[in-house]
């Protein structure tokens, strides 16, 4: 149960962040940035066509226990075949 309310808590801040500040895409192929979590086998949230250039933040808190963020980074997408990027969090299991 606490895993399914950080994984919603990480899904929602990733689609905010997904959706602030996004101005119209570079090329005349237009991007729908989207992710993917996989907690129980790979411990990670991959992130596909954000915009390059434009860092991605993946802050995730469980407010059961106390106060302070448990989980924060950044990264920035690297380019993934044509008009495309990627990138992905790894997530240690001890943050849970």
């Amino acid at each position: 149960m606490k895993s399914h309310k950080i994984l919603s808590s990480a899904l929602g801040l990733v689609l905010a962040v997904s959706l602030l500040g996004m101005t119209a895409p570079v090329s005349a192929q237009e991007l729908y940035p989207y992710f993917s979590v996989s907690i129980s086998y790979y411990n990670r949230v991959d992130f596909y066509d954000w915009l390059l250039g434009y860092a991605v933040t993946l802050t995730i808190d469980d407010p059961t226990n106390g106060p302070g963020v448990d989980y924060t980074d950044e990264k920035m997408p690297s380019p993934s075949g044509v008009e495309h990027t990627e990138g992905y969090f790894s997530i240690r299991r001890s943050v849970f």
